[in-house]
């Protein structure tokens, strides 16, 4: 065996510098799509706060949408029990 064998890196620091380049990577592409969109926007972009606040609308939106469900489906429930009780009591 030679002495370059014992220089080449274990399987867990090949595994970090791995994901060390991709974060990198990752950052580099990050940056390069906000220079493209500034440039292409011309500086215009509604930027993270009107993500939080897209996510927000949506959220209370859901919110109402499940609470009328619910009121209806409650309501439902009431006349078809009010329903079956009266054709129960008299027959027809």
């Amino acid at each position: 065996m030679s002495d370059t064998s014992s220089n080449k890196p274990g399987f867990w620091e090949t595994v970090r510098l791995l994901l060390g380049v991709a974060r990198k990577r990752g950052l580099g592409r990050k940056e390069r799509q906000k220079q493209i969109l500034h440039r292409r926007t011309g500086g215009r972009s509604l930027g993270r706060d009107a993500g939080c606040l897209f996510f927000v609308v949506t959220l209370v939106f859901a919110v109402i949408v499940n609470v009328l469900a619910a009121f209806v489906v409650g309501i439902s429930h009431r006349v078809l029990a009010h329903y079956l009780r009266s054709w129960y009591w008299f027959g027809d």
